[in-house]
């Protein structure tokens, strides 16, 4: 099963020679196996089918997942990369190749009080790439299992009298509308995200410098709780389309 990182650039566990076969037909022009040992079978299924082969050898652990990222994202477009299980070693490396296409600066969770939201947002944060979780005037901890993420975003908890200075040119911003939209708004190269769990929430979910996004447009409801407002907007953020 492949899995988009950005467009035209799949992970995916081991490959067989009818997912190769499979890749090919649907235009795939190159493979990169990250497993440190031989695979003829991958090879010859690729050769077979017309599509490059690239060896580029990373270890389980220690490995340097900037110079893979690079490395995939050099080679001819679709593009799929793979190690064993498709999880860790693919799975560094596929959050290098967002942070070096399409960065966002940090996510701003504000006023939240509830620890499983914290902690989704955490693991969202994480999954695409986003360096810093602001968690303002947000009692919020994170609990349970944040599994491989741990680690990889860095949380800063300040006030809402802090956070204007602090976030300063983030790419965009969590935020609740009934408390501190004003502020938000006047910090400079900020994009506000609405927390659309409250009724009376205004229809619109995303409000950037190059484009609006409604809820409705996103086919999704307006009584979004915040961890689905926040993949929804980290999904716009990080399309193509943007």
């Amino acid at each position: 099963m492949r899995i988009d990182v950005i467009p035209r650039v799949y992970r995916s566990r081991l490959p067989r020679a009818k997912d190769v076969a499979a890749f090919a037909a649907e235009g795939g022009k190159s493979v990169v196996d990250l497993t440190q040992r031989p695979r003829p079978r991958v090879e010859r299924a690729c050769v077979r089918h017309g599509v490059e082969y690239h060896k580029h050898p990373l270890p389980h652990e220690g490995g340097d997942i900037a110079s893979a990222a690079a490395f995939v994202l050099a080679c001819a477009r679709p593009v799929l990369f793979h190690c064993f299980h498709g999880r860790d070693r693919t799975g560094a490396v596929a959050v290098e190749i967002k942070r070096q296409t399409r960065p966002v600066a940090a996510v701003a969770l504000i006023n939240e009080k509830n620890d499983r939201t914290f902690t989704r947002v955490y693991r969202l944060a994480a999954f695409f790439a986003v360096p810093r979780l602001f968690a303002v005037d947000c009692p919020a901890q994170m609990r349970g299992n944040v599994y491989s993420a741990r680690g990889q975003v860095e949380i800063v908890r300040c006030s809402i009298s802090e956070y204007s200075e602090l976030a300063r040119g983030a790419r965009f911003v969590v935020c609740d509308p009934f408390r501190g939209e004003s502020t938000l708004r006047a910090s400079a190269g900020l994009t506000v995200l609405c927390n659309c769990n409250r009724r009376g929430t205004p229809d619109w979910i995303l409000s950037a410098a190059h484009a609006t996004f409604h809820v409705p447009a996103l086919g999704a409801s307006p009584e979004l709780c915040t961890d689905q407002a926040v993949a929804i907007a980290l999904y716009a953020l990080t399309s193509p389309s943007c």
